[in-house]
């Protein structure tokens, strides 16, 4: 986070958190941490509390690491010697506040993302496309929530013209606060799906919270509404009057976005289309026709962001898979594993189904599948759904991993498959080695699960030619 342009004055910090200043020696800060583990020298420490930990109980560990200052919600009995100390109410909502602060401080245009699917894809796709044109910063790794969104906010600098930031949704009322920390100048809401119904009990409570990033965003905002979205959709009429309003759609070539599908391979996705009028075509080198909706909601964010419509035809082509998202691994045997296991959920693992049942196949087909989490009391019921739907598939093996994999198996015999299905617990390294020997050239084995399946493991050892198994 640290950069040479980057650096935070006591006076703004005081200014932004209205803390009161216990000691004052240091007046000028590197960088942001939360993170005592890691080299902080000359950066500022926020000690956070949460359920199970306070940061309070670390600050020796923080002034061992290097940090310049404390923002703290609890004196410690032993001040540290020559180190600033700042007290506020709340060292979290301090953090937050500070965020809002520093993002207006800066100049760059902010965008703001969030959907049940697609939003970290059209994050890296967006920012892709933003920066043939602007320097641009975007959210890194899953800084996406309450604290890592303040995160990855306070990671601007001057040099920054634009700003990609993803916003998550676990729980009831998270997209106001983030919406509200973003303040951002640009809006996008990808899809609404099935995605984390342990914390949010219906898709329809899903769709009214993530709606909460058009209704608690800036009035002036331009908001971007994916007209095929039966949820998204209908937000767009509860739209303010005075935001400025882009729209994206594979259906309905009024939309300011609309690209079709020309050509769908392993490879790559040829499409063709109009970007706010102006007609043109790409070949991207991802796989799958559901990547349509992510690369018109990026390019319609890129337009709002003032990358000019020809512009965003020509850096199309740069936009590519990602870790763990549609991601084309080469094997030595010869076959190629289509790894989708940094996510999971019944909408994406739907895509992923029925993207391979349109492909010509030149081999067989194998199936790595693992849990799709959060997803609550209709967890059982919806990996039957999933296993009925893989059971239309020519699998010659399927290998479930996970505490569904019966729920799974009911599925899949109710839809008639009646090849090897292998149901595990847990990971086993075994079956991974069994399933490498049965490989041949034009082979193709899907990898779908939860992140939290660990399912890179199998990847890992199916002797890839080109692959990390950590992100």
């Amino acid at each position: 986070m640290t950069k040479k342009n980057w650096n935070l004055q006591l006076e703004d910090l005081i200014k932004a958190t209205h803390g009161e200043v216990v000691s004052k020696n240091i007046f000028e800060f590197s960088g942001i941490t939360t993170d005592t583990r890691k080299q902080n020298s000359g950066k500022l420490f926020f000690a956070l509390k949460g359920e199970s930990f306070d940061a309070h109980d670390f600050l020796d560990k923080a002034e061992q690491s290097g940090c310049a200052g404390l923002v703290v919600h609890s004196i410690p009995q032993n001040i540290p010697a020559n180190m600033t100390v700042i007290k506020v109410k709340d060292t979290l909502r301090a953090l937050q506040e500070l965020s809002t602060y520093w993002r207006h401080k800066m100049s760059a245009t902010v965008l703001g993302i969030t959907g049940t699917n697609g939003k970290t894809t059209t994050k890296d796709f967006a920012t892709t496309l933003i920066s043939s044109k602007f320097k641009t910063l975007s959210t890194a790794g899953n800084l996406n929530n309450f604290i890592g969104l303040p995160l990855s906010l306070l990671s601007l600098d001057e040099s920054i013209e634009v700003g990609v930031f993803e916003m998550g949704l676990s729980v009831p009322g998270e997209m106001e606060l983030l919406a509200k920390i973003a303040d951002a100048d640009v809006v996008a809401v990808t899809s609404i799906g099935r995605g984390h119904l342990e914390g949010m009990s219906s898709v329809q409570n899903i769709a009214d919270n993530k709606e909460h990033l058009y209704l608690h965003s800036r009035a002036d905002a331009v908001r971007i509404f994916n007209l095929d979205n039966a949820y998204t959709a209908k937000m767009l009429s509860r739209a303010p009057k005075n935001s400025g309003v882009l729209t994206f759609s594979s259906q309905n070539p009024d939309a300011t976005v609309h690209f079709k599908e020309v050509v769908s391979t392993i490879d790559f996705l040829e499409i063709r289309g109009t970007i706010d009028g102006d007609p043109g075509s790409a070949r991207i080198p991802i796989f799958g026709r559901h990547n349509l909706s992510n690369l018109m909601c990026a390019a319609a964010l890129a337009l709002a962001a003032g990358v000019e419509a020809d512009h965003i035809w020509k850096a199309l082509p740069r936009c590519k898979g990602y870790w763990g998202r549609n991601q084309i691994v080469k094997l030595k045997s010869g076959a190629t594993v289509l790894f989708d296991a940094y996510n999971a959920n019944p909408e994406s693992s739907t895509a992923l189904m029925q993207n391979v049942s349109r492909l010509k196949l030149d081999g067989h087909l194998f199936g790595i599948f693992g849990d799709m989490l959060e997803l609550g009391a209709e967890s059982s019921s919806l990996h039957k759904e999933w296993g009925e739907l893989a059971s239309k598939l020519p699998f010659e093996h399927l290998w479930y991993v996970g505490t569904e994999g019966e729920a799974f198996k009911a599925g899949a015999e109710l839809g008639g498959f009646k090849k090897n299905l292998t149901i595990t617990k847990s990971y086993q390294e075994s079956l991974a080695l069994k399933v490498l020997a049965m490989l041949n050239p034009g082979d193709i084995i899907l990898v779908k699960g939860s992140r939290g399946m660990k399912l890179e493991r199998v990847v890992d050892l199916l002797e890839p030619l080109d692959f990390k198994a950590s992100k």
